[in-house]
Parts: structure tokens; sequence; C-alpha cells
């Protein structure tokens, strides 16, 4: 969670794209599009703070719970996750994300 945070927050867009699990509903066929898409994601916010609330594995999936600080011209805002990762050989890949509710 925290090295995708980190890409994130420094335009590591490959980096995104490779631990993305390609069954999950963020994957793209399209990569160079899908690229471009998380590239201006990048480029858009300022990644500020990232606070993991708790973690847990279950065999082969994990789950995180975060709250990533973003900033948009200069407004704050928060975007907070169950996000759900499962393990394929010895890397965890994003899956997505469980609803708060």
């Amino acid at each position: 969670m925290r090295s995708r945070y980190t890409a994130y927050a420094t335009a590591a867009v490959s980096h995104i794209l490779r631990t993305t699990h390609t069954g999950g509903p963020q994957h793209q066929a399209d990569a160079a599009q899908w690229s471009q898409s998380v590239a201006q994601f990048c480029d858009t916010y300022v990644f500020s703070d990232l606070c993991i609330h708790s973690h847990s594995e279950d065999g082969a999936t994990g789950y995180v719970h975060f709250t990533a600080s973003l900033e948009l011209g200069g407004e704050l805002s928060r975007l907070e996750e169950h996000s759900v990762f499962h393990k394929v050989g010895e890397q965890w890949l994003y899956w997505g994300a469980k609803s708060l509710g």
C-alpha cells in the first residue's frame, strides 16, 4: 500500500500499473490509455499524507484500511478506502476497494 501511495505521489505510473491485479476493476487492457489516465491523475493532485488505519491478511487476500490526503489548488480532500489485495507468487497486487458501508 505504501509503495502504491508513493508511486502516485511521485507519478511512478509503471509501478502503479505493475502492482494492479489484472482481474481487478481498475485494470485496463489498453495500457497506453491507462498509463496516460494514471499520469494525469498523479499530475492533478498533490499527495500530502497517508494514514494506515488497519491491515490484515486472510491467506492470499490482504486488506488495508487507509486515508490519503490529497490537495488540488491548495484545497485539501481525503480519500478513505478499504483496499483489497491478492497475493500472486510473492507479490501483493491491488484488486480494488470494498464498500465502506
